[in-house]
């Protein structure tokens, strides 16, 4: 329906369709076929008169379906298995009659998923699962191919360097903090079962504006110089790591999710159950820090899938500090990722590795005197830093080098009442643990 048009009820125009894509299939081994603009694929745009009007293609159109039914007949005899994938964005019904046939549909989640790593709304991203259209049986389980980016909409991370929210020091617009931004959101995109779409360099956080140059169609350049950059560099590992757990995982082919969970807000803890794996997803969206409630499955040990960690839950309902954009992917047993056990790959009050112990004491402090003690299994650079609940340092150490052992600091900050977050950092990872002061 857009420029020169073919007259899709025509009988040529089919054997068109159906003779060029055999060959395609037969000819290059194609795995499939995305098509663009597959609304267009009718005779029935000019509800309103005789001018093609916008509001009429999404409606259910029976034509179309029709239509859509021939081609992917023809396709799966051509070449069974082959994915026929519908830029269609029409009518809920319609989508569904289609994805009830085998095909698969185009899920646009850019903005919302956009506006949580900017920190600026807490609005929900359950659509990226195909529960919240009602598809829930095995052939329309897998219908929704959903993004967060795609050649049409803006870059998640030009947006968040230019417009991401900013709380005290906690600032979007910071490079290292939007991309980790990114790792939260991914955390909650691809952990959700159904196929996903990541758009070339999303892993890298490819900041060029789709518009550069005023230009939406032009070349852009590959950023080879991105992998030299360590933060964007474990940007790719967290998404390469975090796709291999759903594609190799049979728990996120199940249908035991409730989606309404990614609709929670700013504090979101989403859920898989199954018997082969228990997954939580928990994570802050917001730009300070929140008591969230993971809501684990079961007590018992839980292990942190991308640091390696684990937690012993004995209260399932018990809530935690969560820290700006800090987030964690729990699994009930150990998996190791491709790429290793990532330091500090989970936010920005991740558990350390390099310390069997940290604790801050007494809490609540009403005396004013505050003690830091850790144990470090190995020498190394350690520091320590305190914060208070909108993400500013208000205090801490100065960097040195310790061998292994215990050690005991205290505080020399006179802080005034309220929360506040102890970091230690030792040898590049670190560790957070809440304090309270009290007058």
């Amino acid at each position: 329906n857009v420029g020169f048009d073919m007259n899709h009820e025509s009988l040529l125009t089919k054997a068109y369709v159906e003779r060029c894509a055999t060959f395609l299939l037969k000819e290059y081994n194609l795995d499939g076929f995305r098509w663009d603009l597959a609304k267009g694929f009718t005779q029935n745009a000019k509800c309103n008169g005789s001018q093609t009007d916008e509001n009429c293609l999404p409606r259910y159109d029976q034509i179309r379906v029709d239509i859509w039914k021939r081609y992917h007949s023809t396709i799966q005899a051509a070449a069974p298995g082959t994915y026929t994938i519908l830029e269609l964005f029409s009518d809920n019904a319609e989508e569904t009659a289609l994805v009830n046939e085998g095909m698969m549909v185009w899920g646009n989640t850019n903005y919302n998923y956009n506006e949580a790593t900017m920190g600026y709304t807490n609005n929900g991203v359950g659509g990226v699962a195909a529960r919240s259209r009602g598809w829930t049986t095995a052939t329309n389980a897998n219908g929704l191919v959903a993004y967060m980016e795609s050649h049409d909409e803006e870059r998640l991370n030009f947006k968040n360097l230019q417009d991401g929210n900013v709380s005290g020091s906690y600032s979007v617009k910071d490079l290292r903090t939007a991309l980790r931004r990114i790792e939260l959101a991914s955390a909650f995109f691809y952990t959700v079962p159904g196929p996903k779409m990541l758009w070339q360099e999303g892993e890298l956080g490819f900041d060029v504006s789709i518009n550069d140059g005023g230009c939406r169609i032009c070349n852009r350049p590959f950023r080879w110089d991105y992998f030299t950059d360590a933060n964007r560099r474990r940007l790719y590992d967290v998404t390469r790591n975090l796709i291999f757990l759903k594609t190799s995982q049979p728990a996120f082919r199940t249908l035991n999710y409730d989606h309404n969970e990614l609709n929670s807000g700013y504090s979101k803890a989403f859920h898989i159950t199954d018997a082969s794996l228990n997954v939580t997803v928990v994570g802050n969206f917001n730009v300070v820090a929140a008591d969230i409630s993971a809501n684990f499955q079961k007590t018992g040990k839980w292990y942190d899938y991308l640091s390696g960690d684990s937690i012993t839950v004995t209260n399932v309902a018990a809530t935690r500090t969560y820290l700006p954009g800090e987030y964690h992917v729990y699994l009930d047993k150990r998996l190791v990722p491709p790429s290793g056990f990532m330091a500090g790959a989970v936010g920005t009050a991740e558990f350390a590795t390099e310390a069997n112990e940290f604790s801050v004491y007494p809490t609540p402090s009403v005396s004013g005197r505050v003690f830091v003690a850790y144990n470090l299994r190995k020498g190394g650079a350690v520091a320590w830093d305190i914060f208070n609940l909108q993400g500013q340092r208000v205090g801490g150490s100065l960097a040195k080098t310790l061998t292994s052992g215990s050690y005991q600091d205290e505080m020399l900050e006179k802080l005034a009442a309220g929360t506040y977050f102890v970091r230690l950092s030792v040898n590049g990872t670190s560790a957070t643990r809440q304090m309270v002061v009290v007058e």
